[in-house]
């Protein structure tokens, strides 16, 4: 199993002011998308084809960031098809920030690994052999880089099993999967950051979401 994975918002406490203004986002979202080898083609065909469709090289990488309101929800629409398909799955998982402790925002390292573990533990369990593949540019994954490690010990711990945990960081402008990912996060967390529901609401009755610390302790 191959699980691609990208992140919306960012990993600041800077509560005192708005987001994008001087302000860290209020949310973080962390999405995985799992396939199969055999079933990658049609996440390629598909982030081409948005390329297609808005005239872009596909060499000058789409970010989510840069999508219209119409293409997210053509995206929501699209991952529908893919899941009821069998094609692909999707787990995501976002944190309410403001309502984390301060022993845990001291390190970084300990909130991002609890969201990944938190979001796709359980599935992972169910495998022999994992190739989990985040976006190599993701300045998280300098803190992320013992991520497989410690997937294997709390797979062993909390399933008994041994799964094989391999970690590959992709350049995210040659990996259409991990764009993908990029797209299925900002829709998650422009949910909970913006209350732009439109694509979320198309997708979420066939995902998997967890949100942490929704309220504060």
């Amino acid at each position: 199993m191959f699980v691609y994975f990208d992140e919306s918002g960012d990993l600041g406490w800077k509560f005192d002011k708005p987001y994008r203004e001087g302000g860290s986002s209020r949310y973080l979202t962390i999405a995985h998308v799992f396939t199969t080898r055999s079933n990658e083609k049609y996440i390629n065909r598909y982030v081409r084809s948005i390329y297609e469709s808005k005239g872009r090289p596909f060499k000058l990488e789409l970010k989510a960031a840069s999508l219209e309101d119409y293409d997210r929800i053509n995206i929501a629409r699209e991952t529908v098809k893919l899941i009821q398909d069998k094609k692909i799955a999707i787990h995501a998982v976002t944190v309410k920030k403001e309502n984390v402790d301060i022993h845990i925002r001291e390190d970084e390292n300990m909130i991002y690994n609890y969201m990944v573990k938190k979001c796709i533990l359980a599935e992972l369990s169910k495998y022999t052999d994992v190739t989990i593949l985040p976006d190599k540019r993701n300045t998280k994954m300098r803190l992320a880089n013992s991520l497989d490690i410690y997937l294997k010990l709390q797979l062993y711990e909390e399933y008994d099993v041994s799964t094989r945990v391999a970690f590959s960081p992709q350049e995210s402008h040659n990996n259409y999967r991990v764009q993908y990912a990029d797209y299925i996060a900002n829709i998650v967390w422009r949910r909970f950051e913006s209350s732009d529901q439109d694509a979320f609401q198309i997708l979420y009755p066939h995902i998997s979401h967890q949100l942490l610390f929704p309220k504060k302790k």
